[in-house]
This record gives structure tokens, sequence and C-alpha cells, in this order.
């Protein structure tokens, strides 16, 4: 059976008596259309976006500065994998790119092997990426 909706509720409370007062009820023309019921959430994922403080996640990110702009995510991803896992590259173009390891030895391997060595025609400079915070991050972490 289907669930009332405020129309139906509306129409079946008009006119009738409450106590002594008559109720009069009008239903909003707007809020007339069923809305549609969404599904529990997972308890656990809501929790984590929940949480004020941000997750502490080991950080095998690097941030590689002096990147040409044509070099591709594919040459990069060739240039540090001879010295471990990669696992993810980002070059926004703008002359510097993020390569990301599978573990912190395999960073600083690159580390060490790259560093001020000529990539893709330039002489590239790498280091640990830092993590960067959304405003609202550094808002609560003040406040705390």
């Amino acid at each position: 059976e289907a669930a009332p909706t405020g129309k139906d509720a509306t129409e079946a409370l008009n006119g009738k008596k409450v106590s002594k007062p008559k109720v009069e009820a009008e239903a909003d023309p707007k809020s007339t259309a069923e809305k549609k019921v969404k599904p529990e959430a997972d308890p656990k994922s809501t929790a984590e976006k929940k949480s004020k403080k941000p997750q502490v996640v080991e950080n095998f990110r690097l941030f590689v500065n002096n990147v040409a702009r044509e070099t591709t995510q594919d040459d990069l991803k060739s240039a540090f994998a001879a010295h471990g896992t990669v696992t993810e590259t980002y070059n926004p173009g703008k002359g510097f790119a993020f390569v990301n390891f599978s573990n912190e030895e395999e960073a600083q391997a690159a580390i060490e092997a790259l560093d001020e060595k000529n990539v893709c025609g330039r002489e590239i400079k790498c280091y640990i990426a830092k993590r960067r915070f959304r405003r609202a991050e550094v808002k609560t972490e003040k406040l705390q």
C-alpha cells in the first residue's frame, strides 16, 4: 500500500474538528509532488565524512618542479617507474607535476636518482609533496 502524501493528509483533515477549533488545511502546490526516499547512508562512510580532523595518510607523492609543458603523463611515468611502482601521475602543464609511488622507499629512491637531472629536456627538482588542506579543514584545526 502506498504511503499517504501531504495532499492526502490535507484532504483527510480538511473540515474536521480537533478538540474544539476547526482545522483548515491547504496543500502547498509546490510541495504536492511526491519526493523520492533516499537510501540510508552507510554509517561508516557518514562518520568518516563528519570527522573534523583530516585523515592522516602516508605521503608517497612527489612534487616535481620545472617540468616541460609538453611532458606527457606517460613520459613522467616511464622516467620515474625505473625507481619504483608509480601509481599515478598528474601534469597540469604549468611547469610542475605530481608523481605518486606505492611506498616511501620508492619515492625516496626516485628523489635521489632524479633530483636535478634532465627529464624530457629540463632539469627537474623533486620533493616530497606537502599535504594541502582545504580552507574548511584549516579553520576546524585552528578552533581545536
